[in-house]
Formats: structure tokens, sequence, C-alpha cells
């Protein structure tokens, strides 16, 4: 193979059943993917004649004035701005693009204009598709899976993807069209001009990609690379623009479902005694930091998220556990979840999880009726002030001006609580919030009971041990945005209870600290954060950890969440259980105490804060020296 070009492969062999070219072709396949993962297809079946009328179209369309391009912008909801959009002046990726999903999405926003454009990129998107399955087989073989596994593992095709590109030409002092990087689906297909422009990393060079008539450039992407554990690499690539010319191109993505969980296949490490090289992780997960790498790009490089960061997938972003299999009794998937959470708990005590049971139209409603009454005036919303006898403040309260924290917010006990002060507005904003109680308190007896039995506990001892649900608390919070020199939302801490779930606007904040850094948790639509508290540490005797966390605030932005408290009541005696003590031979790491008497220490802390920060009180008030 030549160290100055990629490879071109015949697909022809594989429309006409030749097995000996079926056989030379994979054999070249294989070599490319196993080195650097980029290669050119001929013969594909995509239709020529079509390949130039989308891309005279697309040219048609990009020569438009901004406005009739407008026309076609994106919808508010699709999960990736399906229509035209345009990377941002600050951006250093230089391009206009337009995106479509599959014909018939209800996301594709396709122009007017010019005529016949949403027809022939239908027709065009029918035949991308047609060959990313042909492809997907193809791999699968080059691999030696199980035939028809790929197709398998992979059915769902409505989260693919075409984009018409256009790079405008290059300045004297800047020709980036878009920065290095490797592509997080399965398998990429890019169709050039005859401007080129596109250069693929090998052996540290960047090498060209020169266009040729016909040919149809493909890329392995980062699911390939993990799910093959490294056998096959996904490729390094970026787009260089050309003085005094534009450059238009198609790339089609043969795309994952958010849902999906990736993760090393036994074929490549169990079952020929290789460890995994990738932890697990959902791959709509690893997709919103890649987003993230663009809307908030770090100062460092290093800081980027990709697969092939040195904390190699999980040590930069935390899982997400799908609960359906517990409320589905599905045994295979309860076990793979309970790994997830046993390995996240006792690691940093923070995951987020999915399919929960907690209705999504009832959290967006909750979080509307929250932003309209944070939007109140100070009058209004003092109304709702607590009651002078609560054990906690329930009502409208906000941080005082010498706090550190800066957020206002309204508490709420269990519904019927003597000690709840509701708002009389929003209308529906009481039934809501009483409907979201119950709602939460539903997934956290879920989750401890899920935690009981990562623990290894007998059957339902944490709930005989927590059974009264009377001292729970829900609190809806709102965030300022941050200053010129200050941004602290909530100062770093543990939470004290037994399990607390967060649900984020979009806006995000939250961080974990991580292995000493602090990790941003990054907001996704339908997921609830959960992290362990402060009691389920010490009952374990540290085997789960109990969580550092901090929220931090966006300039420009305001905050908005539900914090939901899986608490226990005062009088509750809290030390670590026999069974990660003397049924194991092991000397307790805490002494035991009063829930409450903790709770006022730490409720001293905000009220009299101390002068140094070590003085702070923590759960390592309780710690034996052993």
């Amino acid at each position: 193979m030549s160290e100055s070009c990629i490879p071109t492969i015949d697909l022809s062999p594989f429309l006409r059943e030749d097995e000996d070219g079926k056989k030379k072709a994979m054999e070249v396949i294989t070599q490319a993917c196993s080195e650097y993962g980029f290669f050119q297809i001929v013969n594909h079946g995509v239709s020529l004649d079509l390949i130039k009328e989308v891309m005279e179209l697309a040219k048609t369309f990009f020569d438009y004035p901004e406005e009739e391009k407008k026309k076609s912008s994106p919808l508010p909801n699709a999960p990736l701005p399906a229509g035209y959009s345009r990377q941002p002046p600050q951006s250093p990726d230089k391009n206009e693009y337009m995106l479509f999903f599959p014909p018939g999405s209800p996301f594709n926003v396709i122009p007017q204009n010019p005529p016949k454009f949403r027809e022939l990129v239908e027709e065009m998107f029918v035949q991308m598709s047609k060959t990313g399955v042909l492809m997907e087989s193809i791999i699968n073989d080059c691999l030696g899976l199980p035939p028809n596994f790929l197709k398998e593992f992979n059915d769902d095709r409505s989260s693919d993807f075409m984009v018409a590109f256009r790079y405008f030409p290059s300045s004297s002092t800047e020709n980036t069209g878009i920065t290095e990087h490797a592509d997080g689906n399965s398998i990429t297909f890019v169709i050039q001009d005859g401007v080129g422009g596109l250069q693929v990393r090998k052996n540290g060079e960047w090498i060209p990609v020169v266009p040729a008539e016909g040919t149809i450039v493909v890329n392995v992407g980062d699911c390939i690379q993990v799910l093959s554990n490294k056998k096959f690499k996904s490729a390094c690539h970026r787009v260089e623009r050309t003085e005094g010319r534009s450059r238009y191109s198609y790339a089609f993505f043969h795309n994952l479902p958010g849902d999906k969980w990736i993760e090393p296949l036994p074929q490549f490490t169990k079952e020929i005694g290789e460890p995994p090289k990738y932890r697990g992780f959902l791959y709509k997960d690893y997709q919103l930091m890649r987003k993230r790498n663009k809307t908030h790009p770090p100062a460092r490089p290093e800081d980027e998220i990709h697969i092939g960061r040195k904390q190699e997938m999980g040590e930069s972003c935390i899982p997400t556990v799908d609960l359906s299999p517990f409320l589905r009794e599905d045994e295979d998937g309860k076990k793979k979840a309970m790994e997830v959470i046993t390995q996240a708990c006792s690691e940093y005590g923070f995951f987020q999880i999915v399919n929960h049971g907690v209705p999504l139209n009832l959290i967006k409603e909750a979080m509307e009726l929250s932003k309209t009454f944070f939007d109140y005036s100070d009058e209004e919303k003092s109304k709702s002030s607590p009651s002078s006898n609560a054990p906690l403040p329930a009502g409208y309260n906000k941080q005082p001006l010498h706090a550190p924290d800066k957020n206002e917010y309204l508490l709420v006990y269990p519904p019927g609580s003597t000690f709840n002060v509701f708002p009389q507005n929003p209308p529906k904003f009481r039934d809501v919030l009483e409907e979201m109680f119950v709602q939460m308190s539903k997934t956290g007896v879920l989750l401890e009971s899920i935690i009981n039995e990562c623990l290894g506990l007998p059957t339902n001892l944490l709930k005989e041990f927590n059974h009264d649900r009377s001292w729970d608390f829900l609190v809806a919070l709102h965030y300022s945005p941050a200053s010129n020199n200050e941004n602290t939302g909530v100062t770093e801490h543990e939470d004290g209870n037994c399990i607390t779930f967060v649900i984020q606007d979009g806006v995000g904040g939250l961080q974990l600290r991580k292995n000493g850094e602090w990790i941003p948790v990054v907001p996704a639509e339908g997921t609830i954060v959960v992290n362990v508290g402060d009691v389920i540490q010490v009952l374990s005797n540290e085997k789960f950890k109990s969580a550092t966390h901090r929220v931090v605030r966006t300039e420009g932005r305001n905050r908005y969440s539900y914090v939901f408290f899986h608490s226990l009541k005062g009088d509750q005696w809290v030390e670590p259980l026999p069974q990660f003590t003397k049924d194991i031979g092991e000397p307790p790491k805490y002494r035991g105490f009063l829930f409450k008497e903790y709770q006022e220490l730490r409720m001293r802390n905000k009220t009299h804060p101390p002068s140094r920060p070590e003085d702070v009180i923590h759960i390592i008030h309780y710690a034996i020296n052993n």
C-alpha cells in the first residue's frame, strides 16, 4: 500500500457475488482500517448522474442570498440542526451546510428552491443508505464477526444523516475548513467536488485525499474503533480550504441511535483473553461531549473530548444507566445496569439515569412553571416564605448577599405536609410540584432498592432501615448569570442524605470532582443525575462514595434545576453496617451518629461559616482514625 495515497476499492464484486473479488477487496479494506481507517470506493451502486446533479443543486442553493437560505433554518427541537446552518464567525471551522435526516423525518427542513432539490436529495439519501448498509456488512465480515452481527446491533436507520457542505475560499492568513478530528459515528462517506482539501493523518503526516470522479471516500468512526477494541482505527482527518475557490461536498453518516450502549465486543476481549481498551458508554453521552467541544471549546486542546483521549472514555464523563430493565423485569438488562452503577458508586458516586419512569412532559412543565415563578418580583415570591417551625425552610428563600452560594429556591416537603408553603401563582404550580414529588419519590425508592442489591445487602434492608418518607424534600432552584469576577452557584460539597436526584435545564453548570479534576455533567433531555450521599457512604463503610460536586454559573444565562433528596428521618442512628465491618473482619471507618445532629452541624456551616475551610464539617467529622 502506498504511503502517499489511500487505497481505492472496487465494490462491484459485492454487487455481483464475485467471491474471489470480494476476498481481495476485503484484504485491502482490512489493512486500511487496521492502519488508519480510510479508503475510497468505486462501482458502489450510487448513480454517478445523481451525484453530479445533487452537487450542482447544492452549488445553486449555497449561491442564494442569506435571506433565501435562512428560510430553511432548523426546527428548535431537532436532535441535530436539520436544515440550513452556517458556522458562527468565532468558530475555527469555516463552512455553511444543509443537513438532512432520512426522507419523511419530521425534523427535515428542505429548501423549496432550487426545483427538484428535495426530490434528488431524498433519492441520494436512499442510495447512500444502501451503500452504508453494504459497507457495514463488509466491515462485519472483515472483523470476522458472525453474519449480520453489526446489522442487528445497529438496525435503526432513523439517526443516519447527510450533509451538503460549502467551504469558503481561504484567506491569505487562514485556510481551515474543518479542524482535525475523528468522526464519532460508525462509518462516514464523503463525496468531494474537484477542488479537494480533504486530508487524512497517516503515520504522523497529512495525506491529501485527491478527488476522482465516481469515487466515494469511506472512513471508520469511533464506534467501530471501540466495538473492535481498536482492531480497526477511527480516522483522524481535516479539510483545508483553497485560495480563490469554494469547495462543495456531501457527507453521509451511517449512525447509531442515541440510546445505544457502546463497549468493546466480547469477540475482541474476553473470548480471546484481551482486556477491553474502553469503558462502555451511552452513545448520546459521547455525542453530547463532542458537541460541547464545538459550543464551549476548551482553552487547552488536550481538554477536548475524543475517543483517543488519554482517559480512554468514561474518565471524562459520567455513565448513563437505562432503568427500563427494572421496570419490565429484564434480568440481563438489570445485571448489566447494576454493574455500571456499582462501578460508578465505588469510584465517585455519580451517574445518570434514563427511562426512569418520570414523565418527560411533567418535567418540562415543572421547569417552565419554575422559570415563571422565579421571574416574579421579590415581593410576590416572598408571599411563599417559610413558616418558622419547619425543620427545613419549606417555601421560597433566597441566599443572603454575603453567602458564597448564589441562588434562590423553593423547597417542598411531601404532599400533605403541614410545613409546605406553596405559591398561589403561577396556576397549576402546586399541582405539578406535588405530582413531581410523587414521581421522584417512586424513583428514589427504586434506586434505593437497586443500591441495596448492588451492595449485596439482604433484600429490602435499606427500605426497612429507611422506611419513613416524610423527610424527603424537593427543591426548585434558580441561579442568576455569573458576573465578571464571580461564578459560584453552589460551593463544592457532598450531600448529607442517602441519594440525590438532579434535573438540569440545558444551561448546565453541575460539575463532579473525579480523580482531582472537575468534570462537567453535560445536560441531556430526559436524563436525571443521581449521586450517592454521606449516609450511604457511612452505611457501606466507604464501599460506595459520597460524591463531591458544585454548581458553576454561566455568564449571560440563568440556570434552573430541580433537586430531589431521598433523605432519612432525623432520629435515625447511622453507622457502618455489620455486613461491611464485623461480618467480614473489617474495622468500622466511622463512629455512629444521630442523623439530625449531623444535619445540624452541616446547617451551621451555612449559617455560621467558619473562617478556615478546614473547619467546615464534613462526614469525616465522624471518621475513626484506624
